[in-house]
């Protein structure tokens, strides 16, 4: 077999493996695409101990929970912070969320789990138009 024909596999071979990679990871994408980006509950009692609009849960460690507070901040959105690795106290109310991940935040009556800017931003003004 000559070079060209080599070559021509080699690339036909490389381009089937990038396609299936690329499926695959669309595939494993597909759960977070499909999440709603908040969900509605009554955080009342937690927002009048706090008295803030907005409550976020996260660790002094986490790089996605740095990236909230600098977008809370930026957009000077007021908030209360919970450090899950806190306090007895701390730790409950975060068991009390149902949350599986950090940053979590409380946005009058929505919760928003993850780092999601669109979502944090849209959940204030609707608050403040309530």
């Amino acid at each position: 077999m000559s070079l060209k024909n080599h070559l021509k596999s080699g690339v036909v071979y490389l381009g089937i493996f990038a396609g299936c990679a690329g499926i695959g990871w669309a595939a494993a994408q597909l759960p977070h695409w499909l999440k709603p980006n908040y969900t509605t509950g009554n955080f009342t009692a937690l927002h009048s101990r706090f008295e803030e609009p907005v409550i976020l849960f996260g660790t002094s460690w986490c790089p996605y929970c740095a990236k909230t507070r600098k977008l809370l901040q930026e957009h000077k959105i007021p908030f209360h912070e919970i450090n899950v690795e806190g306090s007895d106290v701390e730790r409950a109310d975060y068991k009390k969320m149902n949350a599986q991940s950090i940053p979590v935040l409380v946005i009058g009556d929505r919760k928003i789990d993850g780092y999601r800017p669109e979502a944090i931003l849209e959940a204030y003004r609707h608050l403040q138009n309530s």
